[in-house]
């Protein structure tokens, strides 16, 4: 809270934008000329604000759900859909450095790291990247034959009904 505190401070009032551009900015200034206005465009669409962060919160938690089955399924029952959120939020930003091509091993190796924490075995939590990462890719490469199936059920239910 005291951060999104200092950031409206910051970008929304008159004397927060002038502090930023003489202490923070200084020459580059310049090319922020025009942040103030889109960042008011944005929050001048709170509703459509709203939806994205409720739609981007429903993805996570899906996310977790599913990573929580896997676990389970894998026989780890000393975790919960806090520790999941929480842990995947920590390897998301991890992965955002820019050190590797997408994050691609730092991810992994930072999730493996944190699931140790709360004594995930390593092996386990490779077995659910795995599993999550064949059925993301299984999903992308038939979606338009899964889109072609749900036709072909819904005229058969048609049909019969």
């Amino acid at each position: 809270a005291f951060i999104l505190l200092i950031a409206y401070f910051g970008f929304i009032t008159k004397i927060g934008r002038n502090i930023i551009k003489k202490n923070i900015l200084k020459k580059y200034s310049k090319i922020f000329k025009k942040f103030n206005i889109s960042i008011r465009k944005i929050l001048s669409n709170k509703n459509k604000l709203l939806i994205n962060v409720f739609i981007t919160f429903l993805k996570y938690l899906i996310s977790a759900v599913i990573t929580l089955a896997l676990f389970l399924a894998l026989g780890e029952k000393g975790i919960s859909l806090f520790w999941i959120l929480t842990l995947t939020s920590l390897v998301v930003l991890i992965s955002t450095i820019p050190i590797t091509i997408n994050g691609f091993g730092l991810r992994e190796t930072s999730a493996v790291y944190f699931y140790s924490l709360i004594n995930i075995k390593p092996e386990v939590v490779i077995s659910v990247f795995i599993q999550y990462t064949i059925s993301m890719f299984t999903l992308v490469t038939f979606s338009k034959e899964l889109i072609d199936v749900k036709k072909s059920f819904f005229k058969i239910i048609r049909k019969k009904y």
